[in-house]
């Protein structure tokens, strides 16, 4: 006992995390790679998913009320502001997607590790992972800023160029640092600090919300404002990130400066999964200019404007579904790492069935509410002659929503699964149904192109469920076989020493 009080008093206060953990079989025993966050992490994933979904779901509706915010400020500029930003915010999602798909594979392979117990790895992995955004920053950066203008002009925004141009290159010019507030945030959820992660995403959303009004009006720079806005507060916030990880040092994750050391085989762990992420998302947002070139061919500027504010509501409501799929993601990869595959089934089975639910609830709220929601961006003489189109456009929208939230929920599942390729291969099918049914129905009449919509998207949560029951009922086979070979071997063993 005296022993075991020293050894107390030689952690205090070193490290935080550092405990004593009483083992029935084992005795009394150090680890120095737990703390709250990664027991929960690793304990039952129903209730792993449900402590990681709140915080998440609270950070993503900060964080879409702030883009709800930004785009209401930028209506009262005219109907040419809203419908640059519906050009625009493609390509400023093209950036976060790159954000998020090195995110995500390193959350992917930091939670598989944590379940492996390989807390070494795990470090290093989150140094590779930054390293790794400072590199294609510094590609992608000058590269966008050279063909902004010619690749504006060819998705149709010639006649508001200059205001897209303006909402735009502030977004070019600092996207490393909206990358790397991506992976920071990424960083935490892996390790179960979904806590912390909310708060960093929290100060982002709240500072863009009160420097809105200041830059656009305030100063007077109109729509480059809400640009100057949104990088100021994710410049802030990352460096809130930094300050948890590199100088308090209040996270489970410990990131050295050794760590930056190029390690081709972390390197090539977080690109099996984040590259086809990464090529997913920013797939999703090319294809979005193609849909959105479709959208103003057919119904014009006025239309991509209420189109525009269509989605920004619709994706409120799919907010839920991004949490689940982002809670999902480290307790289903760290199940993995666990090798412990009924573990990964019920977080999956739990997600689909509590997603299900909200969606549902919130698609008929949606239904039932749109002309109050419309409101919010038809407050203007100038847009108030749009609230009856958008008000039908949201009430088509709400027969996809619980279709489209599967798309989520089982995407996570294959990046946990490190077969994130195959979400990759399903986003382009489905993408690329929703190009050829624009296509079509863009000649017939916009309320054509709506309906195609709706069939497109419930088509793609179809394909991208099936996916995921598929892989998973794959790795359950294959650990299956595993498990019978080694209980064979096993009994031929046991057998040669009796024989002995």
């Amino acid at each position: 006992m005296s022993q075991l009080s020293g050894a107390r008093g030689r952690c205090k206060g070193r490290l935080p995390f550092q405990r004593l953990e009483r083992s029935t079989r084992e005795g009394v025993t150090f680890s120095a790679t737990r703390n709250r966050d990664v027991d929960v992490l690793l304990g039952d994933p129903r209730k792993a998913i449900m402590a990681m979904f709140v915080p998440i779901l609270l950070s993503l509706l900060i964080a879409q009320t702030n883009l709800l915010v930004d785009t209401a400020w930028c209506a009262g500029l005219g109907t040419g502001s809203l419908s640059a930003i519906g050009i625009v915010s493609s390509f400023y999602w093209l950036i976060i997607g790159m954000g998020n798909g090195m995110g995500i594979g390193a959350s992917s392979a930091i939670a598989r590790r944590i379940g492996a117990g390989d807390k070494e790895a795990s470090d290093r992995l989150a140094a590779q992972a930054i390293a790794l955004v400072v590199a294609l920053a510094s590609v992608v950066t000058p590269l966008l800023l050279t063909i902004s203008t010619p690749l504006l002009t060819l998705v149709g925004a010639s006649d508001t160029l200059p205001q897209c141009l303006s909402y735009i290159t502030p977004y070019f010019l600092c996207s490393f640092f909206l990358m790397l507030n991506c992976v920071m945030s990424h960083l935490l959820r892996a390790e179960g600090a979904a806590r912390r992660s909310m708060m960093v995403v929290t100060v982002s959303a709240l500072l863009n919300m009160v420097l809105d009004p200041i830059y656009i009006y305030g100063l007077g720079w109109g729509i480059a404002g809400a640009a100057w806005a949104t990088v100021t507060a994710a410049t802030m916030s990352t460096m809130i990130a930094v300050f948890l990880f590199f100088i308090r040092r209040s996270t489970y994750l410990n990131i050295s400066f050794q760590g930056f050391r190029p390690d081709r085989g972390l390197i090539g762990d977080i690109i099996s999964v984040g590259l086809p992420e990464m090529i997913e998302l920013n797939v999703m947002s090319l294809f979005n200019i193609i849909l959105n070139f479709f959208v103003i061919s057919c119904g014009g500027t006025e239309a991509m404007a209420y189109y525009n504010a269509s989605w920004r509501l619709v994706s409120m409501s799919l907010i839920p579904a991004t949490a689940i799929g982002g809670a999902i993601l480290p307790v289903c990869a760290a199940a993995y790492g666990q090798k412990d595959l009924a573990k990964v089934r019920r977080g999956y089975n739990f997600s689909l069935r509590f997603a299900f639910i909200v969606l549902v609830t919130l698609s008929a709220l949606m239904f039932l509410f749109a002309p109050y929601y419309s409101i919010l961006f038809t407050y203007t003489g100038e847009t108030e002659g749009m609230r009856p189109q958008m008000v039908d456009l949201l009430r088509i929208f709400c027969f996809f929503i619980p279709f489209y939230g599967w798309i989520n929920i089982a995407s996570a599942l294959l990046q946990a699964l490190r077969k994130a390729q195959w979400s990759m291969v399903s986003a382009m099918i489905r993408n690329v149904v929703l190009i050829a049914i624009y296509g079509i129905t863009s000649i017939v009449s916009l309320e054509a192109m709506w309906w195609g919509l709706v069939a497109g998207e419930i088509f793609g949560g179809l394909l991208m469920g099936s996916w995921a029951w598929s892989s998973l009922r794959s790795e359950e086979r294959r650990s299956l076989v595993m498990s019978r070979a080694r209980n064979l071997d096993s009994g031929y063993m046991s057998a040669d020493r009796d024989r002995t």
